[in-house]
């Protein structure tokens, strides 16, 4: 499975839309426990704590955030090739910079008369208003007021 970033807000890694997706690089969380500390409290996530397999993508660093230039560490290679490597290699004091639009802000709270449990209380309750006002003006208590009633009502 590939790697996702853990960015709130941010699509890296997950399958794209048509042809819009880029291939991105990602950092896995440093090992130094300090630098830890200071990449965790850069991701704005609530009681968050990254896991072993927690990565950032490339979007979330800016250029000055690499060191300048790569080169193979084995000398027998450097010397055949004599060229640099691809890969960006972040500078260890480096901590993601997570612009505040990533940030997804909490959904509103909901009001009590959203729920539908409330909605259908109320509507119960509207429902037991209109019985009774129907029942008040169809009731009587004498012979005569049904007399009086039916008098005024048209029958088919």
């Amino acid at each position: 499975m590939g790697k996702v970033c853990v960015a709130p807000g941010c699509k890296s890694g997950y399958k794209p839309k048509g042809n819009e997706g880029k291939k991105r690089r990602f950092h896995m969380f440093p090992k130094d426990e300090s630098l830890r500390q200071l990449w965790t409290k850069a991701v704005p996530r609530k009681n968050w704590i990254p896991s072993r397999h927690s990565a950032l993508c490339d979007v979330h660093f800016m250029p000055s955030d690499y060191k300048p230039e790569s080169t193979d560490s084995n000398p027998s290679r450097s010397d055949r090739s004599g060229k640099t490597l691809c890969l960006k290699i972040l500078k260890n004091s480096n901590f993601p910079n997570l612009p505040h639009y990533y940030s997804k802000k909490p959904p509103p709270k909901r009001s009590s008369t959203s729920t539908s449990s409330s909605r259908l209380l109320n509507e119960n309750e509207r429902i037991l208003k209109k019985i009774k006002a129907f029942e008040e003006a169809n009731s009587f208590l004498t012979l005569e007021e049904l007399q009086i009633k039916m008098d005024r009502t048209c029958l088919p």
